[in-house]
């Protein structure tokens, strides 16, 4: 009887050292990184060529590998802009240069395929910072 007290004593000690062996193994806890601030899967960084409009620009894009894709089209999602000589169409364009100039660009690209005008869709961020979100509240002011 005294043996099996004492076996059973050994497994309960055993369990509770793989217990805490277990949990010091285990990754510390880690604060949750905001997705915001995680890149998109389908991110890259480009080089401004042109700004044609305020929600239109063709770019540089890099795919890694020394392989670029040159002279793509983007069309930013979600930015409305006035058509060409329409009032506030100059306004918005001057916020895009002024957005992008010598910043660090980085695209994001949106859909799977080009849009009716033969755009590829995208988010554009400058040193971090959304610039579609930027012209799409720059368009709410003007309305």
């Amino acid at each position: 009887m005294v043996n099996k007290c004492v076996l059973f004593v050994c497994i309960l000690n055993l369990a509770a050292l793989a217990f805490l062996c277990r949990r010091e193994l285990e990754a510390p806890d880690t604060p949750e990184i905001p997705a915001t601030a995680r890149p998109a899967a389908h991110s890259y960084p480009c080089q401004l060529v042109k700004i044609i409009d305020g929600n239109t620009l063709v770019l540089h894009v890099d795919l890694g590998f020394n392989t670029w894709l040159r002279d793509l089209t983007i069309h930013l999602a979600g930015v409305e802009a006035p058509r060409q000589g329409a009032r506030g169409a100059g306004d918005l364009t001057a916020l895009l240069k002024s957005e992008t100039a010598g910043r660090e660009l980085l695209l994001e690209a949106q859909g799977d395929g080009k849009g009716s005008f033969n755009r590829w869709f995208g988010v554009l961020y400058a040193d971090g910072e959304n610039v579609n979100a930027r012209l799409q509240e720059q368009l709410a002011r003007d309305e």
